[in-house]
């Protein structure tokens, strides 16, 4: 993280003193990581199964791939 410094205006200051708003940027900031998460998870799913996904495969057969691979 770079340097924090606070904006010239008062009209956000709050932001930085008020503890309930730093406590919502941190629960946001949290969404934002289990977000990034579940995106890297599904980018590596696809990426195995896209070599399998062929016209004439089965869903099933595929779906019991990506299932052995998890």
């Amino acid at each position: 993280m770079g340097e924090i410094m606070n904006h010239p205006g008062d009209f956000n200051m709050k932001r930085s003193v008020d503890e309930e708003f730093k406590l919502r940027d941190k629960i946001h900031e949290s969404k934002v990581k289990d977000l990034r998460m579940a995106a890297e998870c599904q980018r590596q799913t696809r990426k195995f199964a896209q070599p399998f996904m062929r016209p004439g495969i089965k869903l099933m057969d595929l779906c019991n791939m990506i299932e052995a691979k998890n």
